[in-house]
């Protein structure tokens, strides 16, 4: 197992700590089910999300994974503002003091049945000279003759080929908030069937993929 060798922590504004046997003791993802009581992570960040307003809260999630799977965590309000800026792909982080739920699967896609809610005693730190995570990871994608078949609001994962691309579309909202901005997206998989993407806000606006491009979107509801 390789080594990443490093004179000093790398800079950032969460606290870094050295790997060592204290935190190497760390639980593993696949025995989240048993942790019931108290219980820690040394674990390497795979995807962020974009922080984001959902039902008057402001959310933010990045997911850990090591060599037995991974798992979502979830930060809200305050702890979403506070982390956004500092948690990025490819981190090892130590986390400790988070609060073990079900995965919400509207929200959630991870193949996972729980997921952690980083909380304001949370402990989440940078860890560095760490051996690396030898992990690998599947994400099961859902082709589109099986999208009838979900459950209402169960986030899945789909890949397709961009078939068409609206206008964008500026929506009146009925309170005080924000025009809405919308654009629709219909793409083709391999099964010849179509679905459409409603998305929103920045990415909408931003949109620069063309008719006939490759895709992959996850955590679609």
């Amino acid at each position: 197992m390789g080594k990443r060798k490093v004179e000093d922590a790398p800079p950032s504004p969460l606290k870094s700590v050295k790997f060592d046997e204290d935190n190497a003791r760390s639980d593993k993802i696949v025995n989240i089910k048993a942790m019931i009581q108290k219980f820690c992570f040394v674990e390497k960040v795979v995807t962020v999300t974009p922080i984001r307003e959902c039902n008057r809260c402001t959310l933010f999630c990045f997911d850990l994974q090591d060599e037995t799977g991974i798992v979502r965590c979830v930060t809200y309000n305050d702890e979403a503002k506070r982390y956004f800026q500092m948690i990025k792909i490819n981190m090892v982080l130590y986390i400790s003091n988070m609060k073990l739920k079900s995965a919400n699967r509207t929200l959630n896609g991870v193949d996972n049945d729980y997921e952690i809610k980083i909380v304001s005693d949370s402990r989440v730190q940078q860890v560095y000279d760490v051996p690396d995570v030898e992990a690998s990871y599947e994400l099961y994608f859902t082709n589109f003759t099986e999208v009838c078949d979900k459950p209402p609001n169960e986030a899945i994962n789909v890949v397709g080929i961009i078939k068409k691309v609206s206008e964008v579309e500026n929506l009146t909202s009925r309170s005080e908030q924000p025009l809405l901005i919308k654009r629709a997206i219909t793409l083709i998989d391999e099964t010849k069937n179509t679905i459409q993407l409603t998305i929103w806000s920045q990415l909408a606006e931003g949109w620069n993929y063309k008719i006939k491009d490759i895709i992959t979107s996850k955590e679609l509801v």
